[in-house]
């Protein structure tokens, strides 16, 4: 349930949605995840190769982040690609 996941800071928690945003900081990738409930800060402690509107699940803790969108974000210990995108629209 995404809309418990603000309240388990220190837990894990799953959730899945759409990339809305990715940047690369060296070895480190941050996603914002967009779903119907609102969005979140993914860090992923390496590259990863995805396109903006990607469907992906996401397993891991959730932890206080005061750069991050809503102050908190989740730091992946395990993200599936769940549906890619064919074409990038403008």
């Amino acid at each position: 349930d995404r809309g418990s996941v603000f309240t388990r800071t220190g837990k894990r928690s799953k959730t899945l949605g759409w990339v809305e945003e990715i940047r690369q900081i060296g070895k480190v990738t941050f996603i914002i995840l967009r779903d119907e409930t609102g969005k979140i800060q993914i860090k992923v402690n390496e590259k990863v190769k995805i396109k903006k509107e990607a469907a992906i699940f996401v397993f891991g803790a959730v932890k206080d982040e005061e750069r991050a969108p809503q102050g908190k974000e989740i730091e992946a210990k395990k993200m599936n690609l769940l549906g890619n995108v064919e074409i990038t629209l403008p």
